[in-house]
């Protein structure tokens, strides 16, 4: 079971070689609908994806940023998390078409308040 999930679209490329890039996030009550964010994604560019959530455990909230641009913000996160995260990656797309991916300097920060 998914307790929570921040998820990033990346249409197919229009013909100015751009894709239109959504952002949605899902908990256990509910799944708002993906929204349009304002990033150029060309096709063949590598980006940086980085998800911060705040310290405030009464209230905790998210962003997220895309090659240092925020995309969303005050994103309700759980409560409590886990000792772990689980990155997922899916695409999907024609039958035969491929897709080439590839995590470098992945880390994970724990701030905690001083």
């Amino acid at each position: 079971m998914v307790d929570f999930e921040v998820s990033i679209i990346r249409e197919r490329p229009k013909a100015d070689g751009t894709s239109v890039v959504k952002f949605q996030w899902r908990d256990k009550e509910s799944t708002p609908p993906a929204t349009e964010v304002p990033f150029k994604w060309p096709a063949g560019k590598p980006v940086h994806l980085r998800i911060e959530r705040n310290d405030d455990e009464n209230k905790p909230l998210g962003r997220v940023y895309l090659d240092s641009q925020l995309i969303a913000s005050d994103i309700p996160f759980p409560r409590s998390t886990a000792n772990y995260f689980l990155l997922g990656v899916s695409a999907s797309g024609q039958t035969g078409r491929t897709c080439s991916l590839s995590f470098d300097n992945v880390r994970v920060v724990r701030k905690t308040a001083q």
